[in-house]
């Protein structure tokens, strides 16, 4: 349905089984919680270097054989290894939707957002939205993560005070 680090759009609601598999890794297959009309994001998946199997891209024809287990090796791993990430990402998620989001200063986009290729650090961010508050939070990118952030957004009502002052 996609890729890693991406929103899958029109998943229907309920409880369903996603499996990662990138060529030279091993699948993992997990089940997730679609609730109506939000967004899940799943726990953080790494896949393991080595020889797995290859979901099939259509049902199977015929009965799946079955073959013997071999036990596991307890020889080292040799490369080629897989690149460590440099960079991390930032999931943002407003209610209401469509808050503009800044990190240190910079524009990144609108909520709700997946936002990938940051340099790890500290960072302040700000959510902004016409006749709403000014959410400032401090948040920290880590490398091959996604940070998560939820707000919700307050009515900013300082205009309707001034009026009975």
């Amino acid at each position: 349905m996609g890729s890693s680090n991406t929103a899958i759009d029109k998943v229907p609601a309920g409880l369903r089984q996603v499996t990662v598999f990138k060529a030279g890794y091993v699948p993992v297959t997990l089940e997730v919680s679609i609730p109506v009309n939000m967004v899940a994001v799943t726990q953080k998946i790494v896949l393991e270097h080595g020889e797995g199997p290859t979901p099939p891209t259509t049902a199977p024809t015929t009965a799946p054989t079955t073959s013997a287990t071999t036990a596991p090796t307890t020889s080292p791993t040799t490369g080629p290894f897989p690149p460590v990430p440099t960079t991390g990402g930032l999931f943002v998620y407003t209610v209401p939707f469509g808050s503009s989001v800044f990190l240190d200063d910079v524009y990144l986009g609108i909520s709700p957002g997946l936002f990938t290729s940051i340099p790890p650090g500290t960072y302040d961010l700000d959510l902004e939205l016409p006749g709403y508050a000014e959410v400032e939070r401090e948040v920290t990118i880590y490398p091959g993560d996604i940070t998560t952030v939820t707000a919700m957004m307050i009515p900013d009502i300082a205009a309707l005070l001034s009026a009975f002052s």
